[in-house]
């Protein structure tokens, strides 16, 4: 695994002085105007990950003629929010008009939810108000063409978002029926699983659905159910309100796929075979309080933070560190004064462990990454003398960096008299996009 560590850090070293990684990361829609980015509960022995519950008004007016896309429903099932991996944007509808938004760019500009594009669900699927939306950016199921799943509760169809702002979105699938063993009761979200391409989704009554899709996608035929669960760990509520895949698994040390389902007020980690989860760094809990009532959830390969500066200097991420990741980078934050030398120190999970969970102390500062294994790699720079200076790091594609590898990443500086400082730890994990 040393070739996966050269190979992601030959990206931060090619680069130049321009970004640092954030991990695992949930986004969900309120029942007013309010899209929230937040981390599962913290937990195991730094704890990790460092609380982030971050609001984002979506309601703001888009770059298109046409009627913005409002508030959902203060009651019901009405509304979603789903991610592109790739080109780190966030779709959120209401039911009715879908829209696009910025995710993370480099040091906040532009800043999250600038919009981009706003679209109609196309009237020839004559389907009802959306209830729930899942993105395929790679196209998987249809030779390369990008796909937002959608679904009234009822009926499912694939659309290709518009290539141009305020372009009309094209029908590729559907609409098809949903077929589950369950009680009639309407789907209320849907994710893409990209390793057995098909679609999980979650329902009023409580249950998680796998739904096989038909190749090729023709008249008459349906999306059907092939295994059905009731989440085990957390006691949810019905309806559910959002359904999630968790990119990062199957992987290493994760040999089943895993879920994130939400009732709205608490979100649970579950396997796709309907036992709990295995817990991972950046979800060390198998049940977690959301930003309560939520309508949706959608999967944000983002980093994670743990421990603690020593004083103000801090470490970030943006885009999102999908295989490939084009998007992704380092963020350098608040770099002390009189700083004569900054390294970034980098460990990953495998031969691993590569984190210091407790830290290991230094001179004036704590290692929250391991720099002593032979897995560790230490970079160099000139002091950045800025508030906030992003390092792109993009991921390349293929098995050298394999869906579930973690990274740990610290920056530390030290001033005139050889004097020690540090950001916390932050970790990122490798995901499918």
């Amino acid at each position: 695994m040393k070739s996966v560590s050269k190979l992601v850090l030959c990206a931060l070293a090619v680069c130049g002085l321009t970004s640092v990684p954030t991990a695992q990361t949930l986004y969900g829609i309120d029942a007013g105007t309010g899209l929230w980015e937040f981390t599962s509960a913290s937990g195991g022995a730094c704890p990790a990950p460092n609380p982030v519950r971050i609001p984002c008004g979506y309601s703001v007016p888009p770059p298109c003629v046409g009627p913005t896309a409002g508030p959902v429903p203060a009651a019901g099932i009405i509304g979603d929010v789903a991610v592109n991996c790739l080109g780190d944007t966030v779709y959120v509808t209401d039911g009715f008009v879908i829209e696009e938004y910025v995710g993370d760019r480099p040091c906040g500009t532009p800043p999250p939810c600038t919009p981009l594009q706003s679209f109609f669900v196309p009237t020839v699927l004559g389907m009802g108000a959306l209830t729930g939306m899942g993105m395929d950016e790679t196209g998987a199921f249809f030779a390369g063409v990008p796909t937002l799943w959608i679904t009234d509760g009822a009926f499912l169809a694939a659309i290709a978002p518009p290539a141009t702002p305020c372009g009309a979105a094209i029908v590729l699938c559907g609409p098809l029926p949903i077929v589950t063993p369950t009680p009639v009761t309407p789907i209320t979200d849907v994710t893409w699983d990209p390793f057995s391409r098909s679609l999980w989704a979650c329902d009023a009554g409580g249950f998680v659905h796998n739904l096989m899709l038909p190749l090729p996608c023709v008249a008459g035929a349906t999306a059907t159910a092939v295994s059905s669960f009731v989440p085990p760990s957390c006691g949810l509520t019905t309806p559910l309100q959002g359904i999630a895949y968790d990119l990062a698994t199957p992987g290493l040390r994760s040999p089943d796929g895993q879920l994130y389902v939400t009732d709205g007020t608490t979100v649970e980690y579950v396997a796709v075979s309907g036992a709990p989860a295995t817990p991972q760094f950046y979800t060390p809990t198998l049940c977690s309080p959301t930003n309560a009532p939520l309508k949706g959830l959608a999967y944000v390969s983002r980093g994670i933070t743990y421990g603690f500066p020593r004083a103000t200097a801090g470490i970030g991420t943006f885009g999102q560190s999908c295989s490939p990741g084009p998007t992704f980078g380092l963020e350098w934050l608040n770099e002390p004064a009189g700083t004569t030398t900054v390294a970034l120190v980098c460990n990953f999970q495998f031969p691993g462990p590569g984190l210091a969970c407790p830290p290991i102390p230094a001179v004036g500062t704590l290692f929250w990454v391991d720099p002593f294994r032979a897995s560790a790699n230490i970079i160099f720079f000139p002091p950045f003398s800025s508030t906030c200076v992003p390092v792109p790091t993009p991921i390349p594609a293929g098995a050298a960096v394999p869906p579930g590898l973690k990274v740990y990443c610290q920056f530390i500086f030290r001033a005139v008299g050889f004097t020690l400082d540090a950001t916390e730890g932050l970790e990122f994990t490798i995901t499918a996009p």
